[in-house]
């Protein structure tokens, strides 16, 4: 009876300390999943952030459409003026040198424009792909925490069952012992007590007393053994049998059968 509490109490322990690290495993998992919303959140602004750059392209273009337009006022102006065809000549050479510089620029702000659009393009890309994966990290984090809960509730359950076990085998023992001390009592020729069957002073008497010093069969037993051992036995098997539980009947059931087979 004693190897069984001990074994219990052993598997209580390790079963709280497999709790413990249950729970310290879920509160890191918990705190992954806030990191990896943060990182999601982050990437997300990034996202939005370059998203709004075509304003600048916007801008270039409205830069060059009112070149364009001061371009055909000037020819319109020359065209005014033919008297002065030296000056025009002048000024249109010169607004073709400033047409040719702007169409240069315009071309390399194109190039610089796609090169950009090209870039974006690839970071979005890497945006998604960089969600996609946090969004199944973090779908496999729920998986494992939801496991992890499910292991934990089992544990639970597991420690439930041994607690109770373990306090149906003191239940156990504690009967055994009373009945014991009675059985003890009645082949001493003491006479019977009322609380004989659960008085904590048979426990405690069968506590310090651990070796059992039971007289021998010609002392102890009256002249009628049969008739007063057995009536003495029968009562304590019947007090024993109506305050313990279903669960243990059995095996308390054996207990007086060894002792009357011993005697």
């Amino acid at each position: 009876m004693w190897e069984e509490i001990a074994t219990l109490r052993s598997q209580l322990r390790t079963q709280a300390q497999v709790t413990v690290l249950m729970s310290q495993a879920i509160q890191g998992l918990m705190e992954d999943r806030e990191h990896q919303k943060c990182q999601i959140d982050d990437l997300e602004d990034e996202l939005g952030r370059l998203r709004g750059t075509p304003e600048g392209r916007a801008r270039l273009e409205q830069r060059v459409e009112d070149l364009n337009s001061e371009l055909q006022n000037l020819r319109r102006q020359l065209q005014a003026r033919p008297g002065e065809a030296s000056v025009t000549a002048l000024l249109r050479q010169e607004l073709q040198n400033d047409r040719q510089l702007l169409w240069e620029e315009y071309e390399a702000v194109q190039g610089e424009l796609k090169l950009f659009r090209d870039q974006l393009g690839q970071q979005q890309e890497l945006l998604l792909r960089q969600m996609a994966e946090a969004r199944q990290a973090q779908g496999r984090s729920w998986k494992v925490l939801e496991q992890l809960q499910s292991d934990q509730e089992g544990h639970c359950r597991v420690v439930d069952a041994a607690r109770e076990e373990a306090r149906d085998v003191r239940q156990e023992i504690d009967l055994v012992r009373a009945m014991v001390c009675s059985l003890q009592a009645q082949l001493r020729g003491d006479p019977p007590r009322p609380d004989s069957a659960v008085s904590s002073s048979d426990l405690s008497l069968l506590d310090s007393d651990s070796s059992w010093d039971i007289p021998s069969r010609e002392a102890a037993l009256p002249a009628d053994p049969h008739s007063n051992t057995a009536s003495s036995i029968e009562s304590s098997t019947e007090l024993l049998t109506s305050t313990r539980s279903p669960q243990t009947s059995n095996r308390s059931n054996q207990a007086p059968k060894l002792l009357l087979s011993d005697l």
